[in-house]
């Protein structure tokens, strides 16, 4: 089932005859948007690409509502209401994908939504206004129709809710989720639903041994009935925090149906978010200890912290050295610039689902372990650079401020707000920002890096903001040469699906 109405149609040709694309120039990001169906095309091709290379492609690489116009921050909202006015619905950058912008139209399509029939059907009626005015021309019901949902959630979760992009288009702010977001379900077969085969064997060689990807396979893969006994033991968060509940998807987004059908990805994006990183994290301990995990994790992010750090052009870094004769470690990373020393903790951790709902006791648990104990490294190792210990002597003996920096894996988005959630200042003023931001942030050259650092500690209210806002344009990580290069070594598989 799909929109086949007269105005999606008439830009579904529009496309096939003015192209699907637009060339912004090899040197700008790509860009993907989905345009209503009311959207002049000329417009947009006459206008969007102005607009786009105005735009900081690693704010976007989520995607954003341009109605949602303070989404990428305030300095953006002007652009996104233009673009918003364009007819575009929804918009994200193209990681490693260069100068092209992507032009979809918006349906509302049954493999849009992973519900069952009858709660699709109910949520279309909402979310499309034009749809009861169709319905009545064609002899249909004149009321709207609001159908009941499975509150006792029997089947399991939905689909694909917090798994990517189609989640955090449901809503423009995270805390405006339609009642209908409730409604569980599990799984569909799509047209497009990926299985391994999708692959040929020679390039799953390049990625590794044809036994080791079978028995990842294996590992992200479970029945129809283990995936609803999983959701059931996992339990359900308040209402109103749904957004992070647990998907059994997921963590296993295959699924097997059996002779037949065999095995399927209902939703194809949530296969990426399982073989990665953010994935590794949750999974990881059950397999290799909890303790043992998570050193070793840590002992990666640092590393690659550091490898990061090298890229600024102009700076020295040197890593963390021992702050008494106790061998108690200083923070991990020194980094000095032309107008400050920068102390740098990193952090793995995450924060679980509920203090991603908000929970307030959860996020002060979280900060406490976490980012509390990264305050009083910076507070520690900024006494010895004050008392100029011979440990430290590496540094320049002079007058520069010092103040931290504390590099989270994931983005914790209010630790720099001041929430008493969120911990106090330390004796040395400091900022969270997560690895994403870092990865822009090394592309800025030393001397300029320097002074705009300064001027972020150096106001008050900026401090407070997230990361990207407060320290504005320039955090460009999809230029970042070792996420090209990451990038480039599985162009293949970029290749294999445009192909």
């Amino acid at each position: 089932m799909s929109d086949q109405d007269v105005a999606y149609n008439k830009l579904s040709d529009a496309l096939e005859r003015q192209g699907e694309t637009i060339t912004l120039g090899a040197e700008g990001p790509s860009w993907y948007i989905s345009l209503r169906h009311t959207a002049s095309l000329k417009r947009v091709h006459r206008r969007a690409p102005a607009l786009l290379r105005t735009l900081p492609p690693d704010l976007f690489l989520e995607g954003v509502v341009p109605a949602d116009t303070w989404a990428a921050g305030r300095e953006h909202a002007d652009t996104l209401d233009t673009i918003a006015h364009l007819g575009v619905s929804f918009m994200g950058a193209i990681a490693g994908e260069y100068g092209t912008v992507v032009i979809r139209t918006k349906g509302w399509a049954s493999w849009d939504d992973a519900v069952d029939v009858l709660p699709w059907i109910s949520r279309v009626l909402e979310r499309e206004d034009d749809v009861a005015s169709k319905l009545r021309e064609h002899g249909g019901p004149a009321p709207r129709v609001h159908l009941g949902h499975d509150r006792q959630r029997l089947h399991g979760h939905q689909g694909a809710r917090g798994g990517g992009r189609r989640a955090a288009r449901s809503t423009n702010r995270p805390g405006d989720r339609r009642r209908a977001d409730s409604v569980p379900v599990l799984f569909r077969a799509r047209p497009s639903a990926k299985v391994l085969t999708s692959v040929s064997c020679r390039k799953q060689e390049e990625l590794a041994p044809r036994e080791h990807v079978e028995k990842a396979l294996a590992f992200l893969t479970r029945t129809p009935e283990e995936h609803r006994a999983a959701a059931a033991k996992a339990g359900v968060l308040v209402e109103t925090a749904g957004q992070y509940d647990y998907n059994p998807l997921r963590d296993r987004p295959f699924v097997d149906f059996g002779p037949g059908t065999g095995i399927v990805a209902p939703e194809p994006r949530l296969v990426w978010r399982a073989i990665s990183i953010q994935n590794l994290y949750y999974v990881g301990p059950d397999y290799f200890g909890s303790k043992a995990f998570h050193e070793q994790l840590g002992k990666r992010l640092e590393s690659y912290v550091g490898r990061q750090l090298r890229l600024i052009d102009g700076a020295d870094v040197t890593g963390e050295v021992p702050l008494d004769s106790e061998n108690k470690m200083s923070i991990d990373w020194f980094l000095v610039l032309p107008d400050l020393i920068v102390l740098v903790e990193c952090k793995s951790a995450r924060l679980n689902a509920k203090a991603l709902a908000g929970d307030a006791h959860e996020i002060a648990r979280a900060t406490t372990m976490y980012l509390a104990k990264a305050r009083d490294q910076i507070d520690a190792t900024a006494r010895k650079v004050g008392e100029r210990d011979k440990r430290v002597s590496f540094l320049p003996d002079d007058d520069r401020p010092v103040v931290g920096l504390i590099v989270t894996a994931e983005p914790i988005h209010l630790a720099n707000s001041g929430q008493v959630e969120y911990g106090r200042q330390g004796e040395t003023l400091f900022i969270v920002l997560s690895l994403a931001d870092l990865e822009g942030l090394v592309g800025v050259p030393a001397a300029e890096l320097s002074s705009r650092l300064a001027g972020v500690f150096q106001d008050e209210e900026r401090r407070t903001w997230g990361f990207p806002q407060s320290f504005g344009k320039g955090l460009e990580a999809w230029r970042n040469p070792i996420i090209v290069e990451a990038k480039n070594r599985f162009a293949f598989l970029r290749d294999q699906r445009d192909g």
